[in-house]
This record gives structure tokens, sequence and C-alpha cells, in this order.
């Protein structure tokens, strides 16, 4: 089962719309364009980022998602575990559907989970074979691009590889990689608890 997500994400501070064209030209096809408003969970317990930061195995984010514009409005709540240490560019997803966003996020409060963080981008995004391109543009950030491949745990290093090429086809330097993700950069700075 491919239950292993393998991303790159990069800053892209020297592109602009432009970039959308470039992307049409390596042969990507653009899919949809959608805001995404994301929620991100914590036990109550929890007073400081550095409590839930994705380090050791089997640590996670815990994220509700609504997503408008791209085939429909939806909602669905997602995991992420760490299944190397320390590793944010490979790890374990699930994710299901919710029909209401609004009674998912009173589901999580009444088990014991508190939103910490939340995070508005305007998203388009492309496929290129088995690669899944977003281009998202972040209010205070800019404009950034996550390329990801769900394959499996024994298949991840070769995924990795396969996004890497496909950046440098783009031109994107490597320096602008994080090696974490560019929610992580914002959750630093502008978690709640």
């Amino acid at each position: 089962m491919k239950n292993q997500e393998v991303e790159i994400r990069a800053l892209l501070p020297d592109k602009d719309e432009n970039f959308h064209d470039e992307l049409i030209q390596t042969g990507a096809s653009k899919i949809g364009e959608s805001i995404l408003e994301d929620w991100y969970y914590c036990p109550n317990h929890v007073t400081d980022f550095s409590e839930i930061e994705m380090k050791e195995i089997g640590t996670y984010s815990l994220r509700i998602r609504k997503s408008t514009g791209f085939i429909s409005d939806e909602g669905e709540l997602n995991v992420k575990i760490i299944s190397r240490y320390d590793d944010h560019s490979s790890w374990e997803e699930q994710e299901v559907k919710v029909s209401s966003v609004e009674e998912m996020k009173k589901i999580l409060r009444s088990i014991g989970f508190k939103k910490y963080f939340e995070i508005r981008k305007e998203r388009t995004d492309y496929i290129l074979g088995e690669l899944n391109i977003s281009v998202e543009k972040i209010k205070g950030l800019g404009y950034a691009i996550e390329v990801e491949i769900m394959t499996t745990r024994e298949k991840s290093s070769e995924a990795k590889n396969k996004i890497r090429k496909f950046l440098s086809r783009l031109n994107i330097n490597p320096d602008n990689a994080v090696p974490k993700s560019i929610t992580n950069i914002l959750m630093r700075k502008l978690s709640k608890f």
C-alpha cells in the first residue's frame, strides 16, 4: 500500500506568476486551483512548540483542512507520522474526508485537543506522471513549491531522487529547499498555545 508521502519543498524568492508557464513547459498539466485553510491541533497539555516538534519516530501532526474551489468544497482530517528520525521529506500519511469541518473541530476539542496554528494558502496543483506538484502563494512568505510522490517506505529514496531531478529541471536553487516544511517555518513564529 502506498501510504508513504515523499515530498520536497522549496521557497521561490525569485519566481513570480510566470512560474506557472515554466511548469507547463515541463509537460506538467494544471489540474486545479484552490484556497486551503488549515488548522493544526495538539493535546491540551502542550504549552510550547518544542513539545510537539516532529523529530522522533511516531511523532505526528494533526490537521483539519478546508479546501475551496478545486473540484468542490471539502474538508479532511489528516495525520502525518514521522517514520525516520527528523525526516520531514518522507512520512506515513493517513487522511479521511469529513463532511463538516466545524463538527470535526468540536470532536477534537471534546477529546482533549486544541488548535495551536492556522494558515491560509492559494494553491495551484499540477501533475506530471507520478509527481504531484503544488505551487502556493502564502501571505507574508511569497511563493513556494511542493513536489510529492506517494509510494512505499522501501521506495522513498528513489522517489526523493526523482523529485530532486525535477526541481533541477526547473532551475530551483537547492539552497531554497526547506528541510522540514514551509508550514513548520511559520509554526515556529506564529503558534499560540
